[in-house]
């Protein structure tokens, strides 16, 4: 495996069409919009860990146990 890592100002589509262009393999990334449009994508998953645990904290009932629903799926990728 070939991991290649870039340290740029700017995060935008254009700015990642330029760095890596025709780009064909897995980006790993924060799911920020400007990687969508690349067909092989992977989320980083210290974010998505992130996100759950935001929506566990929400004032949001509904959203809390989604986190939860999340975050104990989450806990079972992890042991298996």
């Amino acid at each position: 495996a070939t991991v290649t890592l870039f340290r740029v100002a700017k995060r935008g589509r254009e700015i990642l069409d330029r760095i890596l262009p025709g780009f064909a393999g897995w980006l790993m990334s924060d799911g920020w919009q400007a990687y969508r449009h690349l067909p092989h994508r992977l989320r980083c998953w210290a974010h998505l860990t992130r996100k759950a645990q935001g929506l566990i904290d929400s004032y949001d009932r509904e959203a809390q146990a989604f986190g939860r629903q999340v975050q104990s799926a989450f806990d079972t990728l992890i042991g298996a």
